[in-house]
C-alpha cells in the first residue's frame, strides 16, 4: 500500500483536521495511478485495507475529487488555525525516480487548487527513515507491505504505541479496537471490528491511501515453482528448480 502520512504534532499546521480534509479532497487518484505512476497493475484506493485480505469486503470505486468542498474545507482550517495563507508545507520522500514523479504531481495539484506550496523534500532511505522519526516533515509518501495474510498488518500500524505511527496519529477508540481485535480469533465480531477502524481512519483522515502497487516480472520457461505471495517473502525461490535438458 502506497499512502501520504500527515504529521499530527501540535507544532505542524496538519494536525487541523479541515486541513487534512482539504488536502484529501483535491487528490485524482486516477490520474496519479494510470497517468503518472503508469504501472501495470497498479491500483487506485481510498482504503487503509486492501480488500485481498481475508474478512475485507470489496471497496467501491474511488470517488473523483470534489474541489468546492475542498476549498470549504481549507477556509474552515484556516480561520481555526488564526492565519490567513497556509505557508509552505513540507512533504518528505525517498529519492526513487517514480516517487519523485508522485511528489511533483501532488506539488502541482496543491498549488493549483488550494494555492498550497509543497516543498519536496527528498532524501535517501536512512534519511527519510531518521527524519520520519523525529517528526521532521508535514507530509510523507510512504509505503507497507504486509508481514503476513491478516488485516492486523496494516491495523496497527496507526496504534499510538506503534513506532511507524511516524504522523503521531492518536484516537483512542482506534486503538481500543485494535487491542481487541489483537485478542480475538478469526471470526465475523473480528472482522467487524476492522471495518470500524478503516471508518475511523477515513473519518479522521489519519492517512491519506492512495494506491495498490502492481509488479510484473518476466519468467524463463525453465524456471519452476516460484511461489509469488502479496505478502512476506515475494518471490519465493526456497522450492524453485531450473530445467536442463529435461532434468533438473
Amino acid at each position: 500500500l502506497h499512502y501520504m502520512e500527515f504529521n499530527f504534532r501540535q507544532q505542524r499546521l496538519l494536525h487541523n483536521a479541515h486541513l487534512r480534509k482539504a488536502i484529501s479532497l483535491v487528490m485524482d487518484r486516477n490520474t496519479l495511478v494510470n497517468k503518472v505512476i503508469a504501472s501495470p497493475g497498479t491500483q487506485t484506493t481510498t482504503h487503509f485495507f486492501p480488500d485481498w485480505l481475508p474478512g475485507i469486503p470489496p471497496h467501491t470505486e474511488v470517488t473523483p475529487p470534489d474541489f468546492p468542498a475542498a476549498k470549504q474545507a481549507l477556509e474552515t482550517a484556516k480561520q481555526e488555525l488564526g492565519i490567513t495563507a497556509i505557508p509552505p508545507l513540507t512533504l518528505l520522500i525517498y529519492d526513487s525516480p517514480s516517487v519523485v514523479r508522485q511528489a511533483e504531481y501532488l506539488q502541482r495539484v496543491l498549488q493549483e487548487t488550494l494555492g498550497i506550496t509543497l516543498v519536496i523534500d527528498k532524501q535517501i532511505f536512512k534519511q527519510k527513515l531518521a527524519k520520519l522519526n523525529s517528526g521532521d516533515f508535514d507530509l510523507a509518501l510512504s509505503a507497507w507491505g504486509p508481514d503476513y495474510n491478516d488485516p492486523m498488518t496494516f491495523a496497527d500500524l496507526l496504534h499510538s504505541a506503534n513506532a511507524n505511527n511516524h504522523g503521531r496519529y492518536q484516537n483512542p477508540r482506534y486503538d481500543a479496537l485494535v487491542e481487541r481485535a489483537a485478542a480475538l480469533p478469526a471470526s465475523t465480531e473480528r472482522n467487524q471490528l476492522f471495518q470500524q477502524m478503516d471508518t475511523i481512519i477515513q473519518q479522521d483522515t489519519a492517512v491519506l491511501p492512495l494506491s495498490e502497487p502492481g509488479i510484473l516480472y518476466v519468467l524463463d520457461k525453465r524456471l519452476h515453482n516460484v511461489r509469488r505471495s502479496r505478502f512476506g517473502d515475494d518471490p519465493d525461490f526456497r522450492h524453485a528448480w531450473i530445467e536442463q535438458g529435461g532434468k533438473h
